[in-house]
């Protein structure tokens, strides 16, 4: 496979747009350009770099731009309801305008019932698939927090609620 190819199939796994990507991980534009259109060749180290990045960041996929998250920008601070919910093999946590995802069991089905909020501990009724009664769950958001680099305290505070939520 060649080297462009490999970074196409970086930037689509990232989900994020061409921009976007590049912003991620503080490259002009106008060179990832060059690179996935085969102009220029990028070094070898960076893309081993940029996958073992990407991979890592797998079972913490971001909505929005890691900067962003980064900062805790967006979020209005009057809010104090969290909304969680789960879609395929991934939950998500979602407040003011930040929304977390991250991995969870390839069985789960759905969230059923918030039993307890505890500043980033979340204990919670599940419904798996192998399963027809219901399991009593645990969600600790911190590591997620810690291993995106976000302040935990100025996250959590505000939140006063967790709610399930499905569209």
């Amino acid at each position: 496979m060649e080297t462009k190819d490999v970074l196409i199939r970086l930037k689509e796994e990232s989900g994020f747009n061409w921009k976007e990507f590049s912003d991620y991980f503080g490259i002009p534009y106008r060179t990832m350009q060059d690179w996935y259109l085969g102009k220029r060749k990028m070094p070898d180290y960076l893309l081993h770099l940029m996958a073992y990045k990407v991979e890592l960041e797998k079972k913490y996929i971001l909505r929005r731009p890691f900067d962003e998250i980064k900062a805790g920008s967006g979020r209005n601070h009057a809010e104090q309801e969290a909304f969680l919910s789960s879609f395929d093999r991934y939950t998500t946590f979602s407040f003011g305008e930040t929304t977390l995802t991250f991995r969870t069991c390839d069985h789960l089905e759905r969230y059923t019932k918030v039993i307890l909020w505890d500043h980033g501990y979340i204990e919670v009724m599940a419904k798996y698939l192998h399963k027809s009664e219901e399991i009593e769950e645990y969600i600790d958001l911190e590591p997620v927090l810690d291993s995106l680099f976000m302040d935990k305290e100025s996250f959590l505070e505000p939140i006063k609620k967790v709610s399930i939520r499905y569209v």
